[in-house]
């Protein structure tokens, strides 16, 4: 324990190779709980988003699993010259086969890619 800090505050801040390293030890964990024999496909996903540094998985204080995602918003804008700037935002959302919106104000945003960093 390190006071004042959480493990998220931790693993957050690690080299990515070393996040990998943790999510893959974490995995071969979870791979030998009987919890997970019937969720191999959801394993498999996980594998692949550790592997290609979408996200990490780590042991928290509570000895509970955690997903770890780093998600970054774009801002795209386009700038007229005058004081009418335009922002592009995301301002509803709608499931698949349903007919209602869900109001929602937010940049787009996606997970970094290896080797990428925010601007």
């Amino acid at each position: 324990e390190v006071p004042g800090v959480t493990h998220l505050e931790i693993i957050s801040r690690l080299p990515m190779d070393v996040r990998c390293a943790l999510g893959r030890h974490c995995l071969a964990i979870m791979q030998d709980s009987w919890t997970w024999v019937l969720k191999q496909h959801r394993l498999l996903e996980l594998a692949f988003e550790i592997e290609n540094a979408q996200s990490t998985i780590y042991v928290d204080g509570h000895e509970e699993i955690q997903r770890l995602v780093t998600v970054v918003s774009i801002k795209i804008k386009q700038e007229t010259g005058s004081a009418n700037e335009k922002l592009l935002a995301q301002v509803g959302r709608s499931d698949a086969g349903s007919h209602s919106m869900e109001p929602i104000l937010q940049l787009p945003g996606t997970k970094p890619k290896i080797g990428e960093t925010p601007a």
